[in-house]
């Protein structure tokens, strides 16, 4: 894996979310430290059937994150980047109002063939990690599906 020329004990984490039309709905967290992947810090989050929130990935969103931030014996991450808008972005603030830690969100929003094409957030942030931004935001979104396939492949198997 490359290192990214980022700040010492710099921690990103990066959530994602992944479904197939509402169904089998799975969340994900990456983690850089230090520039760097940290596989053993990921996590996976299965996300509760409620049929109202099925397709509400803002939602979803605000549900792992604020389950992320009841595990206090992990890191606290310094920067936090999810994949989508500022509705996303919003639901990160709700989750980190409730902890009343302030740790800066960052959100992807990506074009038409699924490449970053903007950041929101700080812009100091944005200009100084964009390329560890992307790339971990790319990851979080890479292990969400490979989960969320895993998942189906099994629910298949049992029938």
């Amino acid at each position: 894996t490359e290192s990214l020329a980022v700040d010492r004990h710099l921690r990103l984490e990066a959530y994602d979310i992944a479904h197939l039309a509402g169904g089998a709905t799975v969340g994900a967290m990456t983690v850089m430290v230090n520039g760097e992947l940290d596989r053993s810090a990921y996590r996976r989050f299965r996300l509760r059937r409620q049929s109202d929130l099925e397709i509400n990935d803002p939602v979803h969103l605000e549900q792992i994150i604020s389950r992320r931030l009841n595990h206090p014996e992990w890191p606290w991450p310094n920067v936090i980047i999810v994949d989508g808008g500022a509705p996303q972005r919003q639901a990160a603030l709700r989750a980190l109002a409730v902890t009343n830690r302030h740790i800066p969100v960052l959100a992807v929003i990506k074009d038409d063939h699924h490449r970053a094409a903007k950041v929101l957030g700080p812009a100091d942030l944005v200009r100084r990690y964009r390329s560890a931004i992307i790339q971990l935001n790319y990851e979080a979104h890479r292990f969400a599906l490979a989960y969320h396939r895993r998942l189906r492949r099994a629910a298949l198997n049992r029938l």
